[in-house]
């Protein structure tokens, strides 16, 4: 015959198992729910982010090409200058 100690723990198994996976299904939820709203947040930052990365990497590229066309502009006029001559 079974104890008093081992009857009453065997009824509160199903209880301590239900509280044990609480204990982990609810901040578990939680951390879904934050980084669901965290990341529903950043999205349209980080869409803007992205265009202002890619307008930048436009002007860099239109600023090097106005260089290497003032550094062209000056090699002619240098070329101009030394021999007289057009071309």
């Amino acid at each position: 015959m079974k104890d008093a100690k081992t009857i009453r723990t065997s009824r509160n198994l199903p209880k301590r198992s239900w509280q044990n996976l609480a204990l982990i299904a609810v901040p578990a939820a939680v951390l879904v729910g934050i980084e669901t709203y965290h990341a529903t947040t950043i999205l349209p930052d980080l869409a803007r982010s992205r265009a202002a990365v890619a307008h930048t990497l436009q002007v860099i590229d239109a600023a090097r090409m106005l260089d290497e066309a003032i550094q062209d502009a000056q090699r002619g006029e240098q070329g101009f200058i030394i021999t007289g001559r057009t071309g």
